[in-house]
């Protein structure tokens, strides 16, 4: 707000009187007050413009918030501000600018930097609207508006979520402000107060600081705000018979439709959370009957269909997502139905086929706050979709293959089916992994992932893949002490015992309390090196042989998989032999299908072992370096029990 205060206008009533009063005996004084009566009228304008282009903003970005809760049905705190808002802003900011560079004794110094402070609030840019709202503080302590500028400071805090200090300033400024009769702002700062003490999860005192801003003269908007969220807060820690009452109470403080909505529904979700379906089918009977609610009849049936699913009548809930997703097309009830159908396909049927295009579907309208969950779902179902494709059509070639005596022939001249068994086990082994992955990172399916995790070892092991996977069945094992998922003592010690070079070995050393393992020279690493020289010396046979004695001597070492790999791209690039390099192509992917090679090579040379030579790419890069070794040894750290391997993993890449 401006200050109109008779430090202003009583000298500007004088200098109108001077210079209309026409004495040519003061032209040049005249002309002086001339200029300071132009000045002083200009800084008004620009502060005038300033103040008038904030209050449009402010509506705008008001109106647009509001818009988009009715339309989610969430009480975010997020703002929404649009461009037209955002530029209006920017506008203001030059504006009062100006003012404080040219006009910086004026009397509305302070109303600038609280215009700035709050245009940058806005436009997200908290640092600097803390300082100018300290600014204010710090150069006009007794303003008029330094109680408005220390609730802006606060608000800046609780966005920057530095909770300690915001709660030390609130915790003065709601009684400064309710000593001077302030009550609209010790209003908001016990909302704000709340709002800070949810975020540490400190749910006693939050509760206290709504209930207080019911006691107090503020603002209708405020009271509701703040009854929405106790409700909210009963809700989510189900105390339902609470949130009943407070939802109840919401349409004491407004008339907007929107609340009662919202309220009435709200109620309608806690009765049927206290067991009492058929009251709660009834509540939303009336919503649907009452023609104000008529635009938000969506919205309503959606709450019906989640309170059958409760009350046990799954078929007529999945009749009702499916009306929703088909009659509301591409809108956010859509969107939401078809999501709820896509989980209960998924969780309950276990149709992962059918649920997958629902999940898609819900996906595609990125307003929603489930569209990265569904994206999410979508493309792990898919991936799942694939694999079992893959595997199928993996146990369809080894039925044929092991058949192959008693099938006619159809074609005396066609030439036999040769297949490379432990190369074709060996893409299988990888492919259950990678569901297993699916069931555990993406779709936290722990019985799924222990299924899989346990058929992939169980196939084929390799020293690369095998304890990592160990160790997760471990990490699940702890997770889940409640189920026979097999005890996690076990799975390290076989670890520790099987793949002792391995580094989930180290991890479950620490976790077995048993003692670290003596530093060992690598012998790999020495001819690894050797290698690299023949190479570089153009000795590519003696290089192979090298390669080769790290393969048969070392095959546990992470040198393995990188000499194998060498081996192969020598014997294309340097000796020309495809044949050769095609086989060692693929024992790279049969020997450790889990490595960084075999994720380059099974893409060339395809999954099965019936591959044309010259299906292996021409360019494959070249044999890895020291330093990308590694690389490769930190991606295969073991993962913390509070992050799946397989996150740990996405990161990384």
């Amino acid at each position: 707000m401006m200050k109109y205060s008779g430090r202003f206008f009583l000298p500007l009533v004088g200098l109108l009187v001077l210079v209309t009063s026409g004495c040519s005996v003061f032209t040049p004084v005249g002309d002086a007050i001339t200029n300071a009566y132009e000045n002083t009228v200009s800084y008004f304008n620009s502060y005038y413009n300033a103040k008038r282009a904030f209050d449009e903003a402010e509506a705008e970005i008001h109106a647009a918030t509001q818009t988009a809760k009715a339309k989610s049905f969430l009480q975010s705190r997020e703002l929404v501000v649009p461009v037209a808002a955002k530029q209006k802003l920017t506008v203001v900011i030059d504006k009062c600018s100006s003012i404080l560079s040219f006009h910086p004794s004026s009397s509305l110094v302070d109303d600038a930097l609280l215009l700035i402070g709050k245009s940058y609030f806005y436009q997200g840019e908290y640092v600097k609207a803390e300082r100018k709202f300290l600014e204010l503080n710090e150069q006009f302590p007794r303003s008029s508006l330094a109680l408005e500028s220390r609730l802006w400071h606060a608000k800046t805090l609780d966005r920057m979520k530095r909770s300690e200090e915001g709660l030390s300033l609130l915790a003065a400024l709601s009684a400064d402000a309710q000593a001077e009769g302030e009550d609209e702002i010790s209003a908001e700062a016990h909302l704000l107060s709340a709002n800070l003490y949810e975020l540490r999860e400190e749910q006693e005192p939050a509760i206290r600081h709504y209930a207080r801003v019911a006691e107090l003269d503020a603002d209708d908007e405020v009271k509701t705000d703040a009854r929405v969220r106790l409700a909210n807060l009963y809700f989510s820690s189900e105390q339902y018979e609470k949130a009943s009452a407070e939802y109840a109470r919401i349409p004491e403080y407004t008339s907007d439709i929107y609340f009662e909505l919202l309220a009435k529904l709200q109620i309608s979700a806690c009765v049927a959370r206290l067991g009492k379906y058929e009251e709660a089918l009834d509540l939303t009977e009336d919503l649907l009957q009452d023609f104000r609610f008529k635009e938000h009849t969506g919205r309503i049936r959606l709450e019906r269909a989640s309170i059958l699913h409760a009350a046990g009548r799954r078929q007529e809930s999945v009749d009702e997502y499916a009306l929703l997703d088909t009659a509301f097309a591409r809108t956010e009830t859509s969107s939401l139905a078809a999501y709820e159908l896509g989980k209960i396909y998924e969780k309950e049927f276990r149709d992962y086929a059918k649920a997958r295009p629902f999940y898609a579907r819900a996906a595609e309208n990125k307003a929603t706050e489930i569209h990265l969950l569904a994206l999410r779902k979508a493309a792990a179902l898919q991936s799942y979709l694939d694999a079992k494709k893959k595997i199928a059509l993996h146990d369809s070639i080894m039925h044929a293959y092991r058949n192959r005596a008693s099938a006619p022939m159809m074609d005396s001249l066609a030439a036999p089916l040769t297949i490379n068994e432990d190369s074709l086990r060996s893409v299988n082994a990888a492919l259950f992994y990678e569901i297993a992955e699916i069931f555990y990172s993406e779709l936290q399916e722990a019985d799924s992932a222990v299924l899989w995790y346990k058929r992939s070892i169980g196939l084929t092991s390799d020293s690369i893949r095998s304890p990592r996977v160990l160790f997760v069945l471990a990490e699940i094992a702890n997770s889940h002490p409640d189920r026979d998922y097999g005890k996690p003592t076990e799975y390290y010690r076989k670890i520790v015992e099987e793949y002792p070079d391995s580094r989930y070995a180290d991890q479950a050393r620490v976790i077995l309390q048993l003692p670290k393992k003596a530093k060992e020279v690598d012998s790999a690493e020495k001819t690894y090196v050797l290698a690299e020289s023949l190479v570089e010396s153009s000795q590519y046979e003696k290089a192979v042989k090298t390669f080769s004695e790290i393969v048969d001597s070392f095959p546990t070492s992470p040198y393995a998989a990188k000499s194998e790999y060498a081996i192969a791209w020598l014997y294309e690039h340097r000796l020309s032999e495809p044949d050769s390099a095609l086989s060692h192509y693929k024992n790279v992917v049969a020997k450790y299908g889990a490595s960084t090679y075999a994720g380059i090579v099974r893409p060339r040379i395809g999954d099965t072992t019936a591959v044309r030579k010259d299906s292996i790419a021409v360019s494959l890069p070249k044999p890895p370096v020291k330093q990308e070794l590694k690389e490769d040894k930190a991606k295969e750290l073991p993962t913390t029990r509070e992050e799946p391997p397989a996150r740990a993993r996405k990161k990384e890449e």
